[in-house]
């Protein structure tokens, strides 16, 4: 017996509704897009060096790559050198759910950052990584960045073997909450929970070190912790590492002494430390882990050059042994303590 076509329509509709209810049925799967061949833009590559590189004219490079400036390369993006689209780096998240990560260099933004994570755009190493502001103005050196979905991994704060710390340098309008990010640590309650003693997120200094894990700051090199790398003293002037009184004004400020804050002409106390007989900017900047011509930026007003900030500062060359030496601005930055 034969039915009619309309009803074996309507019967075999009936079986697929079931079968595909039932799960027997799969939908298909879509194909992955063919992946490129590609070729990394390197520093001082430009088209025609790419080009020859994929083996192919600039002109066929141009149509493989419509969306690339021939003119403005990204150092570290891709091209694609044959049919397809590049490959994706966008990597999955690990299963701990933590990111792949990139470290800010001297120099980054956000273009150079999405090249070297293998990213198409910034837009999507912003989407990564929400914090970093639109113009990618507050990137620092040494900060973990994320490359894909995910949580920047976590960064052990114990301290190191010797019960020296892990350090960063504080960038020109730095807050504790940017170094924390530097740090790659967790949150800003876990930077503020290190207990540092000389960290005061109120007046942060260009130069400054910190650190970003348990234990204290290393000396410098060749140094007693404390005191910084100058030209052996005159015996006459007494020792510095005496605990006597003779001696205390001879001293760099330690532990057991505490604190002696000096008051620049502006009223803000800063923290300092007494010059040593031979000392220059250079023997101090390096006993207390600061940057280059810090020192003078500090202490001198460049607003009121017959007044600087610190009582007595006459300039790099002109220190004298027992002189006061600001270390710190206490401000939020140097534009805002000279205004």
């Amino acid at each position: 017996m034969s039915f009619p076509l309309s009803l074996k329509s309507v019967a075999l509709g009936a079986i697929l509704a079931i079968t595909a209810s039932a799960g027997l049925i799969k939908k298909a799967e879509s194909v992955p897009a063919h992946v490129c061949s590609t070729q990394t833009i390197s520093k001082g590559d430009d088209w025609t060096h790419l080009a020859s590189r994929c083996g192919i004219t600039p002109e066929r490079l141009q149509i493989l790559n419509p969306l690339t400036n021939p003119t403005k390369l990204l150092l570290d993006h891709w091209v694609c050198c044959s049919e397809g689209t590049l490959p994706d780096h966008s990597y999955m998240t690990d299963p701990t759910g933590t990111c792949k990560t990139q470290t800010v260099s001297k120099g980054d933004t956000c273009e150079k950052l999405a090249g070297r994570c293998g990213l198409e755009s910034t837009q999507q190493f912003r989407a990564f990584n929400p914090y970093i502001t639109e113009q990618c103005s507050n990137l620092s050196v040494g900060q973990l960045v994320c490359c894909n979905p995910g949580k920047l991994p976590q960064i052990s704060i114990e301290a190191n073997l010797d019960g020296t710390c892990r350090p960063t340098t504080v960038a020109p309008g730095e807050t504790c909450e940017a170094l924390a990010k530097k740090c790659g640590l967790a949150s800003l309650d876990q930077f503020l929970g290190l207990k540092q003693p000389n960290l005061k997120c109120e007046s942060l200094a260009a130069g400054q070190q910190v650190c970003c894990s348990k234990g204290n700051l290393s000396p410098s090199p060749g140094s007693a912790p404390n005191s910084h790398n100058a030209p052996p003293p005159d015996p006459a002037a007494g020792s510095h590492n005496a605990p006597s009184p003779d001696s205390a004004s001879n001293s760099h400020n330690s532990p057991d002494q505490g604190d002696r804050p000096n008051k620049n002409y502006k009223g803000q106390t800063c923290e300092q430390t007494l010059a040593r007989a031979g000392d220059d900017c250079s023997a101090i900047e390096k006993a207390f882990h600061m940057d280059p011509g810090s020192l003078d930026t500090i202490n001198q007003d460049y607003e009121n050059k017959n007044h600087p900030l610190t009582p007595s500062w006459k300039g790099c060359n002109n220190i004298v042994q027992g002189q006061l030496i600001c270390l710190t601005i206490s401000c939020y930055s140097f534009e805002s303590c000279t205004k």
